[in-house]
């Protein structure tokens, strides 16, 4: 249950960032609440690996838990697949694939409902 909030709470913060990036700064690369919104994705995406790793019984390293924060793109397919095997392992790496572009679609969202409601 714990990490389906938390799973919610990721698509929330996807979400919120492409509104408040369109509101915030239009038509630019960076806004300003680029970093604190990703700062907060992390934590969450923190809170899901250690809440899955004692869901599992599986002992994090050190190394692992800074890996996770610093490059997520390859500690947690990493994490995944030591957690789970190779097989399930798979199956977990496609369905985060599928959590990542629903994220952007949600940030896309986001960006287009504050666009069209009301800056247009």
């Amino acid at each position: 249950m714990k990490k389906t909030l938390i799973i919610i709470a990721l698509g929330l913060t996807a979400f919120a960032s492409g509104a408040l990036a369109q509101y915030l700064a239009p038509g630019q690369f960076y806004s300003p609440s680029d970093a604190p919104l990703r700062f907060l994705a992390v934590t969450l995406l923190f809170l899901w690996y250690h809440l899955d790793s004692e869901q599992r019984g599986y002992r994090r390293s050190g190394w692992l838990n800074v890996a996770v924060v610093c490059i997520a793109v390859v500690a947690l397919p990493y994490y995944l697949f030591r957690s789970r095997g190779a097989r399930r392992g798979g199956v977990a790496l496609l369905l985060a694939l599928g959590g990542v572009g629903a994220c952007w679609g949600l940030q896309w969202a986001g960006h287009d409902l504050v666009y069209y409601a009301i800056q247009r």
